[in-house]
């Protein structure tokens, strides 16, 4: 019978570029691309975030606001 704990590793390149206006806080964006070629641009670091998620099958939860902690 085959492990099923196997490591499967993937590798991307990030390019975050940043863009600070004169006022307020500075904007950053930027390509996500895998080895494969496949880019992926994104306007806002949330936006990175749920790449890396959808790509790596991440499930991304806030953490509980309820004073009660996990389960």
């Amino acid at each position: 019978m085959k492990d099923s704990n196997t490591i499967h590793q993937v590798k991307y390149i990030i390019s975050i570029r940043s863009d600070y206006r004169q006022m307020g806080t500075p904007v950053f964006f930027g390509t996500l691309e895998t080895v494969t070629g496949q880019k992926f641009n994104f306007i806002t670091l949330a936006e990175l975030n749920s790449l890396l998620c959808e790509i790596g099958g991440w499930i991304d939860t806030p953490p509980r606001t309820d004073g009660r902690g996990e389960g």
